[in-house]
């Protein structure tokens, strides 16, 4: 059982919090018609758990950044001594903003690792 927001195109009829089974979306209530999962830009403003937040430790002065081994290791002194301050991503937003300031990429938003990506 999964909860999505579902809009029908035809009645164009919003349902928050649709519970959907087994991955079929249920036909409009209203018109009987069949509805899409509706996407919103909210979820990339969303905030993220601290547990799963990307951390880097950053530079203001010269703007280089170091990658801690985990967000939770403590930045040891050579980095702190150095004016390095502990930055966290607190959205996917913040997120894909560093990622395309820095032309990296975030490997667990934007790969399928299900197995099943040519299947789509």
């Amino acid at each position: 059982m999964v909860l999505h927001d579902l809009g029908c195109a035809h009645c164009n009829v919003v349902e928050s919090n649709a519970v959907v089974y087994g991955g079929v979306l249920p036909p409009c209530p209203h018109c009987g018609h069949y509805r899409e999962i509706v996407w919103s830009c909210r979820s990339a403003s969303a905030t993220i758990h601290p547990r799963e937040r990307a951390v880097v430790w950053a530079n203001s002065k010269t703007g280089s950044v170091a990658y801690p081994p985990a967000n939770d290791a403590p930045m040891p002194r050579r980095y702190s001594g150095n004016g390095y301050e502990r930055v966290e991503m607190t959205s996917l937003r913040q997120l894909d903003d560093f990622c395309k300031r820095r032309g990296l990429v975030n490997e667990k938003a934007s790969f399928d690792n299900s197995g099943h990506a040519d299947e789509l």
